[in-house]
């Protein structure tokens, strides 16, 4: 598997991540697993 792919190390089975930017020019990463 390709490592240079951030993807592919994310289980997107149970946990998902979200990277919003926000004005301010910051990357705010949300972490919404398990619910």
């Amino acid at each position: 598997m390709p490592r240079n792919e951030p993807e592919a190390a994310i289980p997107h089975d149970h946990l998902r991540i979200r990277l919003e930017h926000t004005r301010a020019g910051q990357v705010s990463v949300r972490n919404d697993g398990h619910r």
